[in-house]
């Protein structure tokens, strides 16, 4: 996996402190102490009061380095992945903006309710896209790890931007989706897709 899945998980949250970097990657957290320690004495990554960002070199790195990985995938694949992705995509931005304007007393277990058709799907793409890229492998526990917390109650992880809520991954695997697929947000946000 190299220095490019520590790189793209704290380039994804902006802002990462270990646990962050830990849970996203995988890795435990002395193997991701070691490779964020080695990323900062290479100039990759700074450390901060909230944990650590993207250097400029850092940001070149990345880009360099998810160029090298798109080159190696089939296009048709990834974007046939990516069209998936989009259809559950919108049901999910539905549900969640649904329970964002909702003021119903219920609207959190029908939300939950309506994660669970979605969560299967999001899971399967999780894993189709791993199989294309290993260091994507996280994503399915993570999505798992969220749902769990959901169904047992626990309303912050639908959205919430402090914890590693169900939509906080979900934005994250659609970055990398969209990198994958060799768009950008930019283009999907024209198209009514980002």
């Amino acid at each position: 996996m190299g220095e490019l899945v520590v790189l793209r998980a704290i380039g994804l949250a902006g802002v990462a402190d270990l646990a962050v970097v830990a849970r996203a990657t995988g890795l435990d957290t002395d193997d991701a102490r070691a490779r964020v320690a080695a990323a900062e004495g290479a100039e990759l990554v700074a450390g901060t009061a909230r944990g650590y960002r993207l250097t400029g070199a850092g940001r070149e790195l990345v880009v360099s380095g998810l160029r090298t990985e798109r080159a190696g995938l089939d296009p048709a694949t990834t974007a046939d992945l990516y069209d998936r992705f989009v259809r559950i995509d919108r049901k999910f931005k539905k549900l969640v903006t649904d329970y964002q304007l909702s003021n119903e007393a219920n609207r959190f277990s029908w939300a939950v309710a309506g994660m669970s058709e979605v969560h299967p799907k999001a899971r399967d793409l999780a894993g189709r896209a791993a199989a294309l890229v290993a260091r994507l492998m996280p994503y399915g526990a993570r999505f798992d790890d969220a749902m769990a917390r959901l169904e047992r109650g626990d309303e912050k992880y639908l959205v919430s931007m402090t914890v590693d809520s169900y939509h906080t991954v979900w934005f994250q695997f659609h970055e990398e989706l969209i990198e994958m697929a060799g768009r950008t947000r930019a283009e999907e946000g024209a198209e009514g897709r980002g």
